[in-house]
């Protein structure tokens, strides 16, 4: 048995080799496969991926709506981009100076060639970035009074692309990343994600303590959970 299909969209590859146990991996890009033990019987692989199968798909449909976020936003003269929740709708006007201005549903972008998309774009992803950078720092600063008290030093942030998370935690560095595609999420979403990899700086793992530190101080964090995933439900 080289594959097993789970359903009609998700087939597991099946590699045997000489090992004692089960590896069963979720890649970001939806691939999914098994390693199992050279001489295992094809009734017990088949028993261990139906038992797996809710996991599987869980992680598969993680994956699934990370990658419906992680492309740029295509700038043109009435579209629109999400920006912290909210959708803006892009307007382009000639001026002989390069600016941006928000308002409360529009982004309005002046430029001295508004057929140049491609100087707008990289000017506005500049931008953007450069907001991104500063509301999450104010978000980090607000919450990391929370482990302070445990002797945590202030950690450093960074933004990068990410291929399967909201943020990464990094103890031994002392080091937050956080990925930029979250800055299109509401603001809640954000401190959840925050606060979270913060409280790894405490407790690395999963486990009650960790979930209880996040309780005590964000009562709330399972309903923000829920509204980051139900952002980019496919």
């Amino acid at each position: 048995m080289d594959f097993y299909k789970l359903n009609k969209d998700i087939s597991i590859e099946i590699k045997k080799k000489k090992i004692k146990n089960f590896n069963l991996r979720v890649l970001s890009n939806g691939v999914v496969t098994c390693s199992v033990p050279d001489n295992v019987e094809e009734k017990d692989v088949m028993a261990f991926l139906h038992k797996k199968s809710s996991w599987i798909l869980q992680k598969v449909e993680k994956y699934k709506k990370l990658q419906n976020v992680k492309s740029i936003d295509i700038l043109k003269n009435g579209g629109s981009v999400q920006l912290l929740g909210r959708h803006y709708r892009i307007n382009i006007t000639q001026s002989q100076n390069f600016h941006i201005e928000f308002d409360d549903l529009t982004i309005n972008i002046y430029c001295k060639d508004k057929e140049n998309l491609e100087f707008i774009q990289q000017e506005y992803n500049s931008y953007i970035k450069q907001k991104m950078y500063t509301f999450f720092s104010d978000v980090l600063d607000r919450l990391y009074p929370v482990v302070r008290s445990y002797h945590i030093a202030k950690p450093e942030l960074k933004i990068r692309k990410m291929q399967s998370c909201w943020g990464n935690c990094n103890r031994s560095k002392q080091i937050i990343t956080m990925n930029e595609f979250l800055y299109k999420a509401s603001p809640l979403c954000i401190e959840y994600i925050v606060l979270h990899e913060l409280s790894h700086l405490i407790y690395p793992y999963h486990d009650k303590n960790f979930y209880n530190f996040i309780e005590l101080h964000m009562p709330d964090w399972k309903e923000r959970k829920k509204l980051l995933n139900s952002y980019y439900a496919v």
